[in-house]
């Protein structure tokens, strides 16, 4: 089997980030492609069938995960999914990282990833978190805020930046948020991104 360039994009990608599914290779890989997830579908089987990768489901209704040496948790799947719809979205990622640690004055906060991108010449940056087991609570939110970790990296652009903390959840529950930054919701599966942009 002949690897193309394109074969060896999505491996690189792997190594990196752990595993990739169908419709975020699609995404990712064959955004410019008519019928961007058969294509996406047909490589990453072939892939598997020729032994570069491996490829697991959690059930039959799942969709296919397709990795080198580790599965990924359902956690850093969403954070994947994410990262592969804000590309889809024409935003072009300038970093990326999963499990982000923020230290504050008192303890150091987890999130599920840090994304900071460029679309239509503005900067995003988006701080995830991912609700399956527990919600995240404002409390921790204040915290990172208070800290002032992110207004002092981003301080060479601007005054008072904060990211857009994009919450995703099974379902959307009413919230009041008295909080001085941005709190989009989503759910799993991730239709509302695009309000990230407005």
């Amino acid at each position: 089997m002949y690897l193309t360039n394109r074969d060896k994009e999505i491996f690189k990608f792997i190594e990196q980030y752990g595993s990739i599914t169908i419709n975020q290779c699609s995404k990712i890989f064959f955004s410019k492609c008519k019928q961007n997830y058969y294509q996406a579908r047909k490589r990453l089987k072939l892939l598997s069938d020729n032994k570069y990768l491996k490829r697991y489901r959690k059930d039959m209704r799942s969709e296919a995960v397709y990795y080198l040496d580790k599965k990924l948790s359902a956690h850093d799947l969403k954070v994947l999914d994410i990262y592969a719809e804000l590309i889809n979205q024409g935003a072009e990622i300038k970093y990326f990282r999963r499990e982000y640690i923020i230290p504050t004055k008192n303890k150091e906060y987890r999130a599920d990833g840090l994304i900071e991108c460029i679309k239509d010449g503005y900067f995003y940056p988006i701080l995830i978190e991912i609700d399956y087991t527990h919600f995240t609570s404002n409390k921790k939110l204040l915290a990172i805020y208070n800290s002032n970790y992110f207004q002092e990296k981003y301080k060479d652009l601007d005054t008072d930046i904060f990211p857009t903390v994009l919450i995703v959840r099974p379902f959307i529950s009413s919230s009041n948020n008295n909080l001085p930054f941005n709190i989009i919701y989503t759910t799993m599966c991730i239709n509302n991104i695009n309000t990230l942009f407005n």
